[in-house]
């Protein structure tokens, strides 16, 4: 499980931006790593919301966006979820349960990246928040 988790984040991590890249490589195990993810959703949902916002991301572009996104919040949930009981109780099952959290998020992160990568742009506007975004 380890190996197909490394795998996946390697690959996202050669699609990411800098910042991105530094973060994952600066995270120290699997909590770390959790929190990195997380925080790489909510940066690609902003980046979605602005291209959304500047009509770079409508149609059926847009529509599978938000089917991706749909089926990545409950992955980052259970990130989340298996991050706060590694954090409450440090054992192997629960790394385990992590680990394999953190495999299916990577995924889904990859697929959203693969739905960017075609029309990012620059993004030099202040990001704005759609519901149909909406991490709750």
């Amino acid at each position: 499980m380890r190996n197909k988790l490394l795998i996946v984040l390697l690959a996202i991590m050669a699609t990411g931006c800098a910042g991105t890249r530094d973060a994952y490589k600066a995270a120290e195990g699997v909590e770390e790593t959790a929190k990195v993810m997380s925080e790489h959703y909510l940066a690609i949902l902003n980046e979605l919301n602005v291209m959304k916002a500047n009509g770079d991301l409508a149609g059926a572009a847009l529509d599978r966006a938000q089917s991706v996104v749909r089926a990545a919040a409950p992955a980052i949930d259970e990130v989340r979820l298996a991050s706060d009981n590694y954090t409450a109780a440090k054992t192997a099952k629960t790394e385990a349960e992590l680990t394999a959290a953190l495999s299916r998020a990577a995924i889904q992160l990859s697929r959203l990246i693969d739905i960017i990568k075609p029309v990012r742009r620059p993004v030099t506007s202040t990001p704005v928040l759609f519901p149909m975004f909406a991490t709750n």
